[in-house]
This record gives C-alpha cells, structure tokens and sequence, in this order.
C-alpha cells in the first residue's frame, strides 16, 4: 500500500501528507476523502470494497486523484473532466508501473 500511495503522489505531484485509514466496518460508500487543511485523509472500509467491482488498490487511486484534485483545481466538480481526465492519466502511469488498476473513473457509479 505505502509503494502505490507514493507512486501515485509522485505521478500526480501530491505535495501534502497522505493519511489513509483501513476499517472492517461497514459504511455505504467504499472510501471517503476529506481535506484536513495540513493534510489529506483517505478512509476505506473493506466490508463495502468487498462488494465492489475494483479492487482495493483501484480505489485507494481513486481517492487520490481527490487529494490531487483538491491541491490543483478546488473548484473543479468531484467526479467531473478534470476528475476524468486525471483518472486516465494515472491509470495508464500505474498499469505502466504493473500495478492491477482499472476502472479508475466510472461513469454512472462516480457521481
């Protein structure tokens, strides 16, 4: 987990800290993401990931391409073209890397 999180700050150019939580427990969404104003925090709750079509590391991507999102276009939609577009920009660089990422972005499920 330490190796994609540096990883993916390295290709997005991440410059805060990064905390991620891991919890049992359910919740209805897989992960959330919050700005801590020093820091990002991720947490990801691996009941619901379980249920989810991407895996654990997929997700973890995800919500740091939040983290990116909200260093470089704070105004810019949640899941919208900037989102988008960054998804597929990191997907490629973790694939290229070896890493087993897909579905970065989903249309219909991110909203």
């Amino acid at each position: 987990m330490d190796t994609l999180i540096a990883d993916c700050k390295s290709i997005l150019g991440v410059r805060k800290p990064l905390r991620v939580i891991v919890r049992e427990t359910r919740n209805e969404n897989c992960a959330l993401y919050w700005n801590e104003g020093k820091r990002h925090t991720i947490e990801l709750f691996l009941d619901t990931i379980r249920e989810d079509s991407r895996n654990f590391e997929t997700i973890l991507a995800h919500e740091i391409i939040h983290a990116w999102q909200t260093e470089n276009k704070p105004r810019s939609k949640d899941h919208g073209r900037v989102f988008q577009n960054k998804a597929w920009e990191l997907e490629c660089a973790l694939k290229t890397l070896g890493y087993n990422i897909s579905g970065l972005y989903l249309k219909g499920i991110d909203k």
